[in-house]
């Protein structure tokens, strides 16, 4: 069952692919992030510290069947993900030449707000995990599209 909604996820992924116009691209990312005890956070790991990934991607899309947005993104195990597809609502904040600003929210767990500077290709990401997510936490980080 477990290979059967692994297959299934590609292929909705390939076919969301293939319907979708990718609007930027982006990739490796450096911030900080705070932190709260609780879960499976011990108290003494509770605070501030440096954060980031170099090693995933992803991109925001627009699909041409239905005009709406999604974040497309491969982790650090080269797996490919629909935020859609996971669950997440996804908004568009503001789109004011040359950003674009997005809200991926997956009820009561994650709040992401990308801002992206389509001009400049760079992008800032802010993350909060909370509610029924093991960690709770709060970040931001700034990185390159192409």
């Amino acid at each position: 069952m477990k290979k059967l909604l692994i297959l299934l996820g590609v292929i909705f992924t390939m076919h969301s692919q293939v319907n979708a116009e990718t609007i930027i691209s982006c990739g490796e990312n450096n911030g900080y992030l705070y932190y709260f005890s609780g879960g499976i956070v011990p108290k003494s790991k509770e605070g501030w510290g440096k954060d980031g990934f170099s090693t995933g991607q992803f991109s925001l899309v627009r699909y041409k069947s239905n005009n709406k947005l999604d974040i497309i993104y491969k982790d650090a195990t080269n797996m490919i993900y629909s935020a859609r597809a996971n669950g997440a609502e996804v908004i568009m904040l503001s789109n004011i030449s040359p950003f674009i600003s997005v809200l991926v929210n997956y009820k009561n767990h994650t709040t992401e707000i990308y801002t992206f500077d389509v001009v400049k290709k760079n992008y800032s990401y802010s993350q909060h995990k909370y509610g029924k997510s093991p960690i709770k936490k709060a970040a931001t980080y700034v990185g390159k599209c192409y």
